[in-house]
């Protein structure tokens, strides 16, 4: 008995998602390798062919998930690592918001007294 055309269709959706996926090319490949291993247990196999193909599919999954964790826990990231980041924008951001308590400032001096009267 062949794959049904229902797991064939869903795999080859699978396929076709995964390729246009962001993802790394060797993560691509080993995810691409667990559908397609899948699937063929899905049908046309004996029992313990389809056993076979369970326990590999599970291993390539168990394969995948440790890896991508590892990778995961290498992005982790810190206060520090997002202020180093973000420092292109962090200067100019500072100085726009300076520019326009100045400007504020400037234009309504009343704003100075209601600043000094709320810092007593």
């Amino acid at each position: 008995m062949a794959v049904s055309q229902q797991n064939a269709d869903r795999a080859n959706d699978c396929i076709q998602a995964l390729n246009s996926s962001p993802l790394p090319g060797a993560l691509k490949e080993d995810l691409r390798a667990v559908v397609r291993s899948t699937e063929e247990g899905t049908n046309g196999l004996t029992a313990d062919e389809k056993q076979q193909a369970i326990a590999q599919g599970l291993f390539d999954l168990a394969r995948i998930t440790i890896y991508n964790m590892i990778h995961e826990a290498k992005s982790v990231r810190s206060w520090k690592d997002v202020i180093v980041e973000c420092r292109s924008y962090l200067f100019p951001s500072v100085c726009i918001a300076l520019a326009i308590v100045a400007t504020a400032l400037i234009l309504k001096p009343e704003l100075a007294a209601l600043v000094e009267s709320i810092a007593k």
